[in-house]
C-alpha cells in the first residue's frame, strides 16, 4: 500500500510540475507582450509609410493595412476593423487618419472638435494631413478641405485656393503648396508661422510643427520660419541635398539624398539625437517628443 501511495504522489508531483511550467511559460509570454506593446510593430520589415502623433505612432503596411502603437487615449491607435486598401496615413495629436485607394478617408481617435468627422461625400482625395485637433484633405482637382477645430481659422480654406499639390497641418495653422512652387498658409500666426517669407519659390515639399513651418526647395535646401524658442527654425549651416522634411512640435527633421537624417530643435527626450549608424532612410516623421525613420528595407526606427 505504501508503494502505491508513493506512486500516486510521484504522478501528482509530476503533473504539478508540468502545470507550473506551463503557467510560467504563459506568464513569460504575457510579460513579453506587455514589454513589446508599443514598439513591436517597429521591428517588422513590411512598411511603406509612417506618421507620428503626440505620443503615438502609425505605420502603413505593404498590404494596405495600418498598425499603430504608443498611448491609446481616445482609441487613437485602435485601427478600425476591416480597414484596408490604405495608401496614406496621418497622425494628429490625439487622432489618426487614413486615405484609401478609392479616395475616401477614415479617421478615428479623439473627436472633441469634430476632427474625425469626415465630411459626408468627401471623395477623390489624394493626400491627408492632421495635427492637434484638425484634419486636412487634398482633392485630385487641387482643392483643399479642412475640418475640426477652427479656433484660429485653421480650417477656413482661403477662397480661390487652387492648384494645390501638397498640404501640411500645424497645431493651429494649415499650409498648402501650389503647383507653381509657391506656399500659402493660414490660421494662427502667433509666432509668424503663416508669414511665408517674401520671394520663397521653387518649393517641392512642406511641413508644419506646433508653431513653425518648413519648406524644402527643389535645389535641396531648407527654409523654416515661425517659433524658434527651441532652435527649430535654425536650419544647420551647409545643410543640402535634402529630399524630405518633417516637423515635430518644436523640432525639425530632414532626410538627405544619401539616406542619412539630420534633426534640430527641442531635444528634451532625445528626439533630435539621430541614432548612430542610421542609414538607408526613405522617409521621416516627427511627433511631439519622438522622431521616426523608414528604411529602404521597410523597417522603422523610432
Amino acid at each position: 500500500m505504501r508503494m502505491k501511495s508513493l506512486h500516486i504522489t510521484a504522478v501528482l508531483g509530476t503533473a504539478a510540475i508540468i502545470v507550473a511550467t506551463l503557467a510560467l511559460f504563459f506568464y513569460i509570454k504575457a510579460l513579453d507582450a506587455d514589454k513589446n506593446e508599443g514598439n513591436s510593430e517597429a521591428t517588422h520589415a513590411e512598411f511603406t509609410a509612417i506618421a507620428a502623433g503626440y505620443d503615438h505612432s502609425v505605420a502603413l503596411r505593404t498590404d494596405g493595412s495600418v498598425v499603430a502603437w504608443g498611448k491609446n487615449k481616445d482609441d487613437r491607435k485602435k485601427v478600425p476593423n476591416g480597414l484596408k486598401d490604405v495608401t496614406a496615413i496621418a497622425a494628429g495629436a490625439l487622432h489618426t487618419v487614413a486615405l484609401r485607394t478609392d479616395g475616401s478617408v477614415a479617421a478615428w481617435g479623439n473627436n472633441e472638435y469634430g476632427q474625425t468627422d469626415v465630411p459626408n461625400g468627401l471623395k477623390d482625395v489624394t493626400a491627408i494631413a492632421a495635427e492637434r485637433s484638425h484634419t486636412v484633405a487634398l482633392r485630385t482637382d487641387g482643392s483643399v478641405v479642412a475640418w475640426g477645430n477652427n479656433e484660429y481659422d485653421q480650417t477656413d480654406v482661403p477662397n480661390g485656393l487652387k492648384d494645390v499639390t501638397a498640404i501640411a497641418a500645424g497645431r493651429s495653422h494649415t499650409v498648402a503648396l501650389r503647383t507653381d512652387g509657391s506656399v500659402v498658409a493660414w490660421g494662427s500666426n502667433e509666432s509668424g508661422q503663416t508669414d511665408v517669407p517674401n520671394g520663397l519659390k521653387d518649393v517641392s515639399a512642406i511641413a508644419a510643427g506646433a508653431e513653425h513651418t518648413v519648406a524644402l526647395r527643389t535645389d535641396g535646401s531648407v527654409v523654416a520660419w515661425g517659433a524658434n524658442r527651441s532652435g527649430q527654425t535654425e536650419v544647420p549651416n551647409g545643410l543640402k541635398d535634402i529630399t524630405a522634411i518633417a516637423a515635430g512640435y518644436f523640432h525639425t527633421v530632414a532626410l538627405r539624398t544619401d539616406g542619412s537624417v539630420v534633426a534640430w530643435g527641442w531635444n528634451e527626450s532625445g528626439q533630435t539625437d539621430v541614432p548612430n549608424g542610421l542609414k538607408d532612410v526613405t522617409a521621416v516623421a516627427a511627433g511631439y517628443k519622438h522622431t521616426m525613420a523608414l528604411r529602404t528595407d521597410g523597417s522603422v526606427a523610432a
